[in-house]
């Protein structure tokens, strides 16, 4: 492979962009031929027996080839050292905007294997835990910026959304039956009613419905110690009625709340809840 002479791989036509040699193996960074003109890391491996297509996760998968990894590595070493310095003058929420910008806009590569970036490869990116990425993202969101589809980052979707606590517990109501969790069965749901609340109501963002008492992004403590209070009460009147008419498994449910409150009672009381 060169950089700029066209390849094809399964009737799709790519450029490349950036081409590696390792040990007389070809790794290149290549731009999709197509409308959107995705960009992927593809070597040699990707090219091999194109009548016979690879099976991802098996013994012939092309991402599992050393002279991929290898430039994968060093990419994000490079990535890693970079930013550690940037790090020292920039807050963590700027230089994620900066690298979900230069893989998703810019097509560059950085260790990742697309043009997408994952929360996950963003934290070995800044050498930073993902528990800290996670809440850097939570502001990008809260300023609109940026969000969260599973764990890909994208850019934030001027319309109506539900608080992260609803979503989350429409998400749970949907796939629970389906057994949990259940793909995209959920937030596929959830999405469906958002977009219909978008085009059928006034209410454009979460913020105009959810907003001025603090509950967008995410539900105040209050509410939801509120509404949580209650439906735990709820759960616990069902189950004592079922108890009181002999169902062993609803005592057996009763028991198990009475050890969750009593541990929180325990915590609280020694100052160590953050420790549940």
């Amino acid at each position: 492979m060169e950089v700029g002479k066209e390849v094809t791989l399964f009737g799709v036509r790519f450029i490349p962009l950036k081409v590696w040699n390792i040990d007389n193996h070809a790794v290149a960074w290549v731009q999709v031929e197509d409308d959107r003109k995705a960009a992927h890391l593809v070597c040699d491996c990707d090219f091999r027996d194109q009548d016979k297509p690879y099976t991802y996760g098996g013994a012939d998968d092309p991402n599992s080839c050393p002279a991929k990894k290898t430039v994968e590595q060093e990419r994000v070493q490079k990535t890693q050292r970079f930013y550690t310095e940037v790090l020292k003058t920039r807050s963590l929420e700027e230089v994620i905007e900066e690298i979900f910008r230069r893989v998703y806009e810019k097509k560059e590569f950085l260790g990742q294997r697309r043009d997408i970036v994952y929360a996950q490869e963003i934290a070995v990116m800044v050498l930073r835990p993902l528990q800290e990425v996670l809440a850097a993202l939570e502001t990008l969101y809260a300023q609109d910026k940026i969000e969260l589809y599973g764990m890909i980052l994208i850019p934030f979707r001027h319309r109506f959304q539900f608080p992260r606590e609803i979503q989350s517990l429409l998400r749970f109501m949907i796939e629970e039956p389906l057994g949990w969790p259940n793909g995209d069965a959920g937030d596929c749901f959830v999405g469906d009613i958002e977009r219909a609340i978008d085009a059928g109501t006034h209410f454009k963002h979460g913020r105009e419905a959810f907003g001025d008492g603090g509950n967008w992004p995410r539900l105040r403590p209050d509410i939801k110690a509120l509404f949580g209070s209650q439906w735990l009460a709820e759960a616990m009147m069902s189950y004592m009625v079922r108890a009181a008419q002999g169902d062993e498994k609803a005592q057996g449910k009763l028991d198990e709340i009475a050890a969750f409150l009593q541990k929180w009672i325990d915590q609280i009381m020694t100052g160590r809840a953050h420790e549940i």
